[in-house]
């Protein structure tokens, strides 16, 4: 009876351990169905064919602002793209480069021409006139050597002070040339015909003043006076030429600061060299200023400010 009743009782047993084993594998299997949130999801390709996962388009907004799109751009999309473009900057092209540097090197080239043309020049006028530029420069210091030099030229100027007068017109050309090429000025595309453009200038301002001066000699009766003062703007010329010349070479060759000081010292040397001059003229004509100061006033406005005035206005104009 006792062996009957441990029977059943371990048969029970073995039914319920049954029951709970098969109860735990429907658990299993239902936790399993269920989607993991710790589970990371695959975004290259579907390698399995049981996962039905749909490939998004590149175009397609996902919603995550810091995800990068990727795909070809349309043209509406590139539309929209391009005002927000920065600006780039205005490159100078290496052809407008290879220009500006051409155009330079030619300008040197041709000014170290004209430097050398120029002091073989003055070499040798240096060397076949010295006593006459040593007598204008006593001339230039004295005003009764001036007026011995101006009896022996007898009413006009001989052949070497017209040479070294020349060579004036010359030496203040190019110092006009440089000057207006340093602002930035240009009376031609041609280096070569601006110079002769600014020695023309030069040539034809005091050639102009002279026949003035000679048409005034004229008209009224003080042809002695006249022919001292013409006789003195040549001389005070020929040594104002010559005095230039340091001052060429260092606007052609010097540094940006030193030229800009050289520019000034050559501005306040024709300054002082003017002053200087029409002192001298004053001594000249005193006679006539006492008594004539209306003519006087008027030839001051004709002879000396009215040029100035013009060819600064051509300057302008150039400019322009």
């Amino acid at each position: 009876m006792l062996k009957f009743y441990s029977n059943k009782i371990s048969s029970s047993f073995f039914i319920l351990l049954v029951f709970i084993l098969l109860l735990g594998k429907s658990e299993i299997s239902i936790a399993q169905k269920e989607r993991n949130p710790f589970e990371l999801t695959p975004r290259l390709e579907n390698t399995s064919p049981s996962l039905n996962i749909k490939e998004v388009p590149a175009s397609t907004p996902t919603g995550n602002p810091f995800d990068i799109k990727r795909g070809n751009i349309t043209a509406s999309q590139n539309a929209e793209i391009e005002p927000n473009k920065p600006a780039t900057p205005n490159l100078v092209t290496p052809e407008k480069s290879k220009s500006n540097k051409s155009s330079e090197e030619k300008y040197r080239q041709f000014l170290f021409v004209t430097l050398l043309v120029l002091m073989v020049i003055v070499t040798l006028i240096f060397t076949i006139f010295r006593s006459v530029i040593s007598a204008s420069y006593r001339g230039f210091l004295n005003d009764n050597i001036l007026g011995q030099l101006h009896r022996d030229q007898r009413g006009i100027a001989s052949f070497p002070f017209q040479i070294l007068y020349l060579l004036f017109f010359v030496n203040l050309g190019t110092f006009v040339f440089l000057i207006l090429r340093h602002f930035g000025i240009s009376l031609s595309e041609s280096n070569l015909y601006g110079l002769l453009f600014c020695i023309g200038g030069v040539s034809l301002v005091f050639l102009l003043k002279h026949i003035l001066l000679k048409i005034v000699s004229g008209i009224f009766p003080i042809q002695k006076e006249i022919g001292v003062y013409s006789f003195t703007i040549i001389v005070f010329n020929i040594i104002l030429g010559i005095a230039l010349l340091p001052f060429i070479i260092f606007i052609s060759y010097g540094t940006e600061e030193l030229i800009s000081s050289i520019m000034y010292g050559s501005f306040a040397l024709i300054g002082i060299f003017y002053i200087f001059r029409s002192l001298r003229v004053l001594f000249i004509g005193n006679r006539f200023l006492a008594y004539h100061k209306f003519h006087f006033l008027l030839y001051i406005c004709t002879v000396e400010i009215v040029p100035l005035l013009i060819l600064l206005k051509v300057l302008l104009l150039a400019e322009v």
